[in-house]
């Protein structure tokens, strides 16, 4: 038997939100945003984006992690 699943690190943001990460780029990210688990407050998408570049170490928020991603 084989094991093809993708192997999945989690970050805990604020709030008692958990964001499933597979993967670190801007659209592995965006998936990870969406699959994130909430146990108290609603977080909105774009939140969660800049949450996570924080997390990341980024500042600046999703777009500047984009930017960093690609190089520019």
């Amino acid at each position: 038997m084989t094991n093809n699943s993708i192997p999945t690190t989690y970050i805990p943001l604020e709030k008692f939100h958990i964001v499933p990460l597979t993967g670190l780029s801007p659209a592995e990210l965006k998936i990870s945003a969406k699959r994130t688990s909430r146990d108290r407050e609603k977080i909105t998408h774009t939140t969660k984006l800049n949450a996570i570049a924080k997390r990341l170490g980024i500042t600046g928020g999703f777009a500047a992690y984009e930017k960093e991603y690609n190089g520019s």
